[in-house]
């Protein structure tokens, strides 16, 4: 009897394990479900249970039959099962010379498919479910009807990129967009037409802002962007980038006005430099709407 043990090809256990009536290839495997580690002591447990032939564990593709190693003949299989009785895989013994497992032996190996099993299921279980709270978290910090972050992501970032702005001494300006006249596209073209256009204003935002800025609705027809390492000048650049892809539009009733604050040593919260965007924005408003005004420098 051989003690070796032998792997098949590609019996690595994939977080999205295939249905029976799948075949899963190797490139849309992404993260083991068991280690390289606890396939090897699969098999060595399997060899030892099974008075020392070879084993292999299979996963991947539950109808087809495992690769027969040369030399080697089928001994036995045990199919790996989930909680509602589904085949999820096998484990197979294989030897030199055909013979049959001992009671105590099959057993053995019934008890051991049995633990996989229950590994496997549980695994795949904690990863669904690590999926889910990934995505209930994405949910919990978008706003549903631009696709932007909402506010209360908005202001976990801002909070951060303060505190890393005056810890390092590095540049942090901070934008709050208001859409012109929208009470007023509302009341002439109804809620679901500003919806739409809120939208459309939220994507063309997107399009013109950069990877390292934060995008989000403050709430209504209000957008906020914050800047990290962007100083007086390149937030001035940037809200008359917006304005003007928003005036590109081409909706006459739309514009947007903008606020702009940067940052300086003074300031000890975040609060202060939202207040001072959105005084900027009440100026711009006042004055004529759209346009960028900022906020006076101490």
């Amino acid at each position: 009897m051989t003690l070796s043990a032998h792997l098949i090809p590609n019996a690595r256990l994939a977080h999205s394990l295939p249905e029976t009536d799948q075949a899963c290839e190797p490139d849309e495997r992404q993260d083991a479900v068991l280690s390289q580690q606890d396939q090897a002591d699969v098999i060595a447990l399997a060899m030892s249970v099974s008075g020392g032939a070879s084993a292999q564990l299979h996963l991947p593709e539950i109808d087809a039959q495992p690769a027969m190693l040369p030399a080697l003949i089928h001994i036995a299989t045990e199919l790996l099962l989930d909680t509602d009785g589904q085949p999820i895989g096998r484990i197979t013994v294989f030897d030199h010379t055909s013979r049959q497992l001992t009671a105590s032996q099959q057993a053995d190996l019934t008890a051991l498919a049995r633990q996989i099993s229950q590994q496997v299921t549980a695994r795949r279980t904690v990863l669904r479910l690590e999926a889910a709270l990934q995505s209930l978290e994405v949910l919990s910090a978008t706003d549903a009807l631009t696709g932007l972050q909402n506010r209360r992501a908005f202001e976990q970032r801002i909070r951060q990129e303060f505190a890393r702005a005056r810890r390092y001494d590095l540049a942090l300006s901070f934008l709050m967009l208001d859409v012109d006249f929208f009470k007023h596209f509302n009341d002439l073209h109804g809620h679901q037409a500003g919806d739409r256009m809120l939208h459309r204003v939220a994507q063309t935002l997107q399009k013109k802002s950069r990877g390292q800025d934060t995008l989000a609705r403050f709430g209504g027809e209000e957008f906020v962007v914050v800047l990290p390492n962007t100083g007086r000048d390149g937030a001035l650049v940037l809200a008359e980038r917006y304005r003007l892809a928003i005036e590109s539009l081409g909706v006459a009733e739309v514009t947007v006005s903008i606020g702009v604050a940067t940052l300086d040593m003074t300031m000890q919260s975040p609060d202060e430099l939202v207040n001072a965007a959105d005084r900027a924005l009440y100026r711009a408003k006042g004055s004529g709407r759209n346009k960028v005004i900022e906020a006076p420098r101490n």
